[in-house]
């Protein structure tokens, strides 16, 4: 049984409850559809086994998606019989460590509906909802507005309603010690984790008062769904709201008036009605058949027969059903239609576009124009010669004249002309990846197109199989840098508005076996040291430290002295230019060594220190970017916030990652620090970057720095960088798509580590499960594409593989998409790793699991360090150190009752893994498997006819270890979808 369908029978269960106690002879039901979407639903009427003053924990989710809202802080009570006979949970305890739940977080709200009463008199702000990694919800005093004026665009944006009436969140208050329905539409993804503390960072609160239900969508209701649940709670909780009680009133006064060509109706709004029924017979009276629905009182009928008497009625229609049909209203058409529209031209894949009396259609190249066969749609009765469909020589302009019901005539001047025709020239079919090349579009019909008006082309180029760098300038394609190698297709999609002309070019690519040169940084006319500043090793393996300056006195000379532990190692000495500028520079190398310069003028043999900057430190540069599992500093599903972790000197960060600003400049890096603290943010590097970094520095006594710029709950989108300016940092996040790129970019820019950076970890992807899944790939490369560019000596990616239906936001054929296309993506690039994290098991596990506890980032930490030190450190593992990835899959008997799994490293089997394997989307009937070196062969039941292969649905899995396919190595194989199996 699937969710929606357990949270529809207990949906309906609870409304039979509710309505018995008040309404015996209606009872309301809650139509299918508005449990799409549910992903949290807490009803105290569902707690069971509680006595009045017994502590709630846990809070549990009846939406079927076990967002199960466990308890946070305080002691949230039972209490029966409080509204309509129902119990409330009932919040006592205020500020920062007030009565609370925390349930996984749920980052793309679109609705939400509260039946809530606020304590009056309230010393501190309490929520609606919370977040301890968001302020979407956040409220601007005590007893005040329902959301901040300044908060989040997309709640204040919205559509806030107050017992159905719609009100202005940011003006409006809650009443308060009086129950009230609240229900918001968002007008894009908001999200929350907590019923209901809320970070300030420095303003903590919790909600005071009652709380009887919570209803959490992840989309957006309808006008008809809002309406539904809309009267469910006021039916049962016996409120009085804007909602309507019951199914609609009949609608009065009816009227029909037969008017130019149409029968207009007419009738008074019916109380309760959401939308309207209209209705027409021929026959008298009986046998209506409705014409449509109509949301507002009124309606034209355009398809009445010429002086057919014709009777209409109209019903109201909300959630709980349909009104009789109203007393009937009869009108002949009398006048005929003037209506003679070319409403659409063309053919179904090709058509032409209408602008006034005129019609442009555009063909393919080397179509038979003379014997085109174009279809039309008119208004209704009226007519055109030649008949839609009906052949006709189409080489020149012609005229199309539609003739409306009365005679009056509307000529068409008809235009059609060749879509582009076109070739592609590429500068070389071998390209090394490194060297600019170009991809020309050549029109070869440019006079045919000047003829008919078809110079209007669009451009729409793309890359496909190999990663690359590119710019496109209308009709031709800059390739600048290549992050792979193999076959690449180069597409150009051409349209003059008569539908696209696809065109491709294959080229190859081998980058060189050499290393890119490295890029060197272009230092500040006053660039100089600061203390605590990290400095990155280049290709040479050392690190360079700069001190250019202007004096302002006259010097001899000046000279910087550079110390390893407080001892001098070495000295520079320069004498100043005409300007008294210099320009210094010491060469670090990496280690477990605190280094300090000395900067100073000599004249007349005496040497004067000016300077002295100490804490200085040499090694490798990394970034963290993604959404909430790369920001790690819950986590969520794991202990309670801890104060700021024990630190290292030899593990730093730069900046706010919480702020994204430059504000705390160098630090040691922290896991976390206190939440809603003014420094919180500062320093944080996340779990599992802590453990990694202590992890490389442990084992190979090299400092580590890690500047992290992942914010929770964003699509990839909101990752991607400003085309015009990849520094921008304005507005909010969630608001401003590019800023999350953007302050990544100016804090490492601050660092000085654009040129210093080896690698980048990702970890995203939860949020684009439900929508974005479709460009995720595409989406990737034109990331990486930004890094590369930004951070050009950039050496390597790492990619997370998300867990299957992380987040409760998966378990579709979309969601398993996304994770085929992070799974396959290494193959458009030389440098890129991707680790699975669906082995991570540890106390927070189970299905749509969103964050990891402490236990489970260190496992994420200690997969990814031998990659890295493969990649970095020169290691060279006894065994395979990557999850295991299926390379290809066949039939291997000629009955097809075998297939074999080609993983490309020692692999292991269990018979418990059969369950995930699935043949064209359906269980497959496996009766044995084994594994044999690199490969696993699985024998079938019977003979097969598959042509694909998948691996483990987000829908079907458990969250646990299992049923995990596994490598010799231990690590949980990358789950595949749709796999073609080979014949």
């Amino acid at each position: 049984m699937t969710p929606n369908r357990i949270a529809s029978i207990a949906l309906s269960l609870a409304l039979l409850g509710a309505s018995a106690a008040t309404t015996p002879a209606a009872t309301p039901s809650i139509p299918m559809s508005v449990t799409d979407g549910l992903a949290l639903w807490l009803d105290a009427a569902q707690l069971t086994d509680l006595t009045d003053g017994a502590q709630v924990n846990p809070w549990t989710d009846m939406s079927g998606q076990n967002n199960h809202a466990a308890l946070m802080g305080g002691s949230p009570k039972y209490q029966s019989n409080q509204l309509n006979g129902k119990p409330v949970v009932r919040f006592a305890t205020p500020g920062s460590s007030g009565d609370s739940f925390r349930f996984p977080r749920i980052s793309n709200i679109r609705s939400v509906l509260w039946v809530l009463k606020e304590n009056a008199g309230l010393t501190s702000v309490s929520f609606l909802l919370g977040g301890d990694h968001s302020i979407d919800f956040h409220r601007g005093s005590q007893n005040g507005p329902l959301w901040t004026s300044n908060g989040n665009p997309f709640i204040t944006g919205g559509t806030t309603k107050l017992m159905g009436a719609v009100v202005d969140g940011t003006k409006t208050a809650l009443p308060a010690a009086s129950y009230q329905l609240v229900s918001l539409v968002t007008t894009g993804n908001v999200q929350a984790n907590t019923v209901t503390e809320d970070r300030g960072p420095s303003d903590h609160g919790s909600w005071q008062g009652d709380i009887a239900e919570i209803l959490i969508y992840t989309r957006e209701l309808t006008k008809v769904e809002e309406a539904a649940v809309g009267t469910y709670l006021p039916v049962k909780y016996g409120l009085t709201t804007a909602y309507p009680p019951a199914p609609p009133a009949t609608p009065d006064g009816l009227a029909a008036v037969a008017s130019g060509g149409l029968v207009n109706l007419r009738w008074a709004a019916s109380s309760g009605a959401v939308t309207y029924h209209v209705k027409r017979s021929t026959t008298g009276g009986t046998g209506y058949v409705t014409l449509g629905t109509a949301a507002e009182t009124s309606y034209a009928d355009p398809t009445a027969v010429l002086g057919t008497a014709c009777s209409y009625v109209v019903s109201a229609v909300n959630s709980l059903g349909e009104s009789a049909n109203s007393p009937p209203a009869a009108a002949t058409r009398s006048i005929k239609s003037s209506a003679k529209h070319m409403v659409s031209f063309g053919l179904p894949d090709q058509p032409a576009v209408i602008t006034g009396a005129n019609i442009v259609w555009h063909v393919p190249p080397g179509t038979d124009v003379i014997t085109l066969a174009p279809t039309y749609t008119l208004s209704p009765w009226a007519r055109a010669v030649p008949a839609s469909g009906t052949p006709r020589n189409c080489s020149k302009p012609h005229t199309c004249t539609v003739t409306a019901e009365d005679g009056t005539t509307q000529a068409y001047q008809v235009t059609v002309g060749p879509s582009p025709a076109c070739t592609l020239v590429a500068s070389t079919s071998a390209w090394d990846g490194r060297q600019t090349m170009t991809v020309r579009a050549d029109l070869t019909n440019q006079d045919a197109l000047a003829a008919n008006g078809g110079t209007d082309v669009s451009y729409t180029w793309s890359v496909a199989g190999v990663a690359v760098i590119k710019q496109a300038d209308a009709g031709t394609l800059r390739l600048l840098h290549a992050q792979g190698s193999g076959p690449m297709t180069v597409t150009l999609v051409l349209n003059n508005g008569g539908g696209p002309v696809t065109l491709t070019t294959k080229i190859v690519v081998t980058e060189p076996a050499t290393p890119e040169a490295w890029v060197q940084r272009v230092p500040a006319a006053d660039e100089k040291p600061v203390a605590g500043q990290f400095y990155a090793r280049d290709d040479t393996g050392l690190g360079t430290l700069l001190y250019n300056g202007k004096l302002d006195r006259a010097a001899e000379s000046v000279f910087l002295r550079l110390y390893a532990d407080d001892k001098l190692i070495s000295s520079e000495r320069q004498q100043p230019a005409a300007d008294k500028s210099y320009a210094l520079t010491a060469k670090l190398k990496p280690g477990l060594i605190h280094y300090k310069v000395e900067f100073g003028t000599t004249n007349s043999g005496i040497d004067t220190v000016i300077e002295t900057v100490g804490n200085l430190v040499c090694g490798d540069a990394y970034i963290i970017d993604g959404q909430s599992n790369a920001e790690a500093t819950g986590p969520n599903n794991g202990p309670a916030i801890d104060p700021e972790t024990p630190v290292s000197t030899w593990i730093r960060s730069f900046g706010n990652q919480y702020q994204g600003t430059t504000h705390g400049g160098w630090c040691k890096a922290v896991r976390t620090r206190i939440w809603g603290q003014p420094d919180y943010g500062v320093g944080q590097i996340g779990a599992w970057g802590m453990v990694l970094a202590k992890n490389l520095v442990e084992n190979h006594r090299i400092p580590v720095c890690i500047i992290n710029g992942a914010y929770g709950g964003t699509p990839i989108l909101h990752h991607q960088p400003n085309p015009a300016n990849h520094y921008d940092t304005s507005g909010a996040f969630y608001g401003n798509p590019y800023k999350i790129y953007g302050c990544l970019l100016t804090r490492v820019a601050a660092a000085k580590l654009t040129h210093g950076i080896r690698g980048i970890f990702w970890h995203q992807g939860e949020n684009d499960q439900g929508g974005g899944w479709q460009t995720y790939q595409q989406d990737f490369v034109t990331l990486t594409a930004a890094w590369k560019q930004d951070y050009p000596n950039i050496q390597h990616y790492y990619m997370f593989r998300i867990w299957p239906s992380a987040c409760a936001m998966g378990g579709t054929p979309g969601a398993d998409q996304l994770l085929e296309y992070q799974r396959t993506l290494p193959s458009l690039y030389s440098n890129l790793r991707v680790m699975s994290t669906l082995g991570i098991i540890s106390g927070s596990s189970g299905p749509r699991l969103c964050h990891f506890d402490l236990d489970g980032y260190a496992q994420i930490a200690h997969l990814i360090t031998p990659l890295v030190e493969q990649d970095n450190y020169g290691l060279v593992p006894q065994q395979a150190i990557t999850a295991p990835n299926l390379k290809r899959a066949w039939f291997i008997s000629a009955d097809k009752r075998e297939i074999a799994l080609d993983f490309g490293q020692a692999m292991e089997w269990k018979d418990a893994w059969k369950a995930m394997i699935y043949l064209d989307g359906v269980v497959a009937a496996i009766t044995s498997g084994k594994a044999d070196g690199n490969t696993i062969t699985l024998q079938l039941a019977a003979p097969c006819a598959a042509k694909t292969l998948s691996y483990l649905s987000g829908k079907d899995w458990d969250g646990q270890s299992g049923s995990l396919i596994r490598g010799a190595n231990g690590i949980a194989a990358l789950t595949w979808a749709n796999v073609p199996l080979e014949p």
